[in-house]
Formats: C-alpha cells, structure tokens, sequence
C-alpha cells in the first residue's frame, strides 16, 4: 500500500517556522524569476523576424518549456503547497514536472547538436533546416517528454482519488523508473554537451592547420581572429557544462543516495539536504535563457537593438518634459511680469 503516512506529514507543513516563509518566497521569487526570463526571451524571437531561424526556433521552445516550468509547476508545487490538497492534483504536478525537465535537457541536447550539424556540415545544414523538419522535430521532443513521466500513472502507480501516492506497491519498478529519469535527466546533455563541443572546436582547429600549410603567409591578425574564436567557443563550452553540473549534479547525487538509504537512521538529514540542492537545480531553467540569449549573437545584437531603443525613448521623454516645463515656468514668468 501507498505511503499514505508520509503525504500527511508532507501535505500538513508548518506555517509558522521562519524555514517555511524563506521556503515560501524563495520559490515564489524563483518561479516569477523564471517566467520572466523565459518570456523575455521568447517574445524577443517571436517579435524579431530577423530570428526566426531554425536554430532560434528551437530556442524559443525551449524558452516555452521554461515558462511553463514556473508557471504551472515552480508555482504551483513549490510556492503553493496548499493547492495540492487534491491527491490527483498531488500526483499529476509532481509528473508534470519530470515532463518539463526531460523536455528542457531535450532541448538543450538538440541546441548542441544543431550547432554540432551547422559547423560540421555547412553546405548540407541549410537544405535540412527546413520548417517541416522543424516542426517534426519539436513534435518528437514534446511527445517524448510528455508520454514517458507519464508512464507510472498507467502502470505501476495509477493516480488515487483518495490519497496522493508518494511510493507505488511495486517498489523496484519505481526506484528503476527514477533511477533512469535522473540519470539520463543530468548525464544525457552532460555528454551531448561534452562531446558536440569538443568536437566543435577540434575542427576549428583542424581547419586551421589546413589553412596554415595551404597559406604560409596568413597575417598574424588573421591568426589572432582564428585563436579568439576558439577561446571563446573554449568559454562557452566552459559556462555551460560548468553552469549545468553545479545546477543538477548536488540534487541527482541527493536524490540517488536518499533513495537508495530511506531507511537509513540519517534520511533526516539528508532530505534537507536534497531540498538544498533543489533550490539550485530549478533555479537552472530561469538561467538558462540568459546564457543561450547571450551565446547567440543575433539574439544579443537584438537585445542590445531593444534595450537601446528603450533608452533613447526615455531619454527623449525626458528632454521633452524639461524643455516642456522650462518653457512654461518662462511663460509663467511672463505673465506674473
């Protein structure tokens, strides 16, 4: 039978404690946080024309899954817990957000391998960047990410209108079902991630050496614009694969020792822990846009357009009204004269 005993306690939290109202706001903050960022960035796609390119496409519904992460799980699961007094709501959310992380690392592992596919094959990558391709794709990553979370809940672990199930009857087909989520969840991109760069930047590398032995002469400041390029696609590689470990490493080595060890004397401490590390881990997704916004120059070079356009507008605004309320204090002056 289900671990009624444990949803109780989990469902029925202090209210008072100073930990709760930090617990409270933090997620509150981060769920906002990530709504915002993710919009930002999809609207700035959406209303660039320019942008809407096959690379950036797929950026954009990445940023929707972000959206969706704080709206309707961050939210809802984390800054409301009082919302899923409903045990099906209880156990549809927590599937939901398993759904929204596997489709977030999809994505980030499609974004890698674009790139891989776009250096790699420069002539045949525009005739296979086709908006049919597209949306075949992004189909395939919704479908994936939404129909396997949802597994559990048509076979060892059916949703309960009575209770909300934390541990299912057949307890090894769950720790095999979560065991593989988290693992491919944080090993997946790691290596996609890993490897499409390195990749990446050894062809670069390649290519230059072709360079040098078909042009001695090549001028240092050719050479200097070549080494640059592979510095910063060094850097690149570096904030991604350093921003993503930090985020989900702690939490997946948590999450594995805390249910390999629930009987463990310990499980105490570690639950706090593994909350911890869950602060870092989904505060990753209001991040995320951020970095991929800034590693792509058309997306920066258009921010940068917008935020320049704001500032010129208020400037203006600005000038207006003071050489609006010169000329009527003058005219006031004139007047009382």
């Amino acid at each position: 039978m289900a671990n009624t005993s444990a949803v109780n306690s989990s469902l029925e939290n202090p209210r008072t404690n100073d930990g709760y109202v930090f617990t409270q706001v933090y997620w509150s903050v981060t769920g906002a946080l990530t709504v915002v960022t993710n919009t930002s960035l999809l609207l700035l796609i959406l209303l660039r024309r320019k942008l809407w390119t096959f690379s950036h496409r797929i950026i954009a519904s990445m940023a929707f899954v972000g959206i969706l992460f704080g709206a309707i799980y961050i939210l809802p699961r984390w800054a409301n817990p009082d919302g899923l007094q409903t045990p099906i709501l209880c156990d549809i959310t927590r599937q939901i957000g398993q759904s929204l992380v596997i489709n977030l690392n999809i994505h980030i592992c499609v974004i890698s391998f674009d790139r891989y596919f776009a250096v790699m094959y420069p002539f045949n990558y525009p005739r296979q960047s086709t908006t049919r391709n597209l949306i075949l794709l992004l189909i395939s990553i919704w479908s994936i990410a939404t129909v396997v979370p949802m597994l559990p809940l048509v076979t060892f672990r059916p949703v309960n209108a009575t209770y909300c199930t934390i541990w299912a009857n057949d307890l090894v087909a769950e720790k095999a079902f979560l065991f593989a989520i988290f693992s491919i969840l944080f090993f997946l991109p790691l290596v996609v991630i890993l490897l499409t760069y390195t990749r990446i930047i050894s062809t670069s590398y390649s290519h230059r050496q072709r360079m040098n032995s078909f042009n001695q002469k090549m001028t240092r400041r050719r050479s200097l614009s070549i080494i640059i390029y592979d510095i910063k696609a060094l850097r690149q590689m570096a904030i991604l694969l350093c921003t993503f470990c930090l985020g989900f490493c702690p939490f997946v080595i948590m999450f594995i020792i805390q249910q390999e060890k629930i009987s463990d004397p310990r499980t105490q401490v570690r639950s706090e822990a593994l909350v911890i590390t869950s602060f870092i881990a989904f505060s990753y997704p209001a991040l995320n846009p951020l970095m991929y916004g800034y590693f792509s120059p058309d997306i920066r070079s258009e921010c940068f357009k917008v935020f320049c356009k704001m500032f010129t507008f208020s400037k203006y605004n600005l000038e207006t009204t003071s050489t609006s309320e010169y000329l009527n204090a003058d005219v006031k002056t004139v007047t009382s004269v």
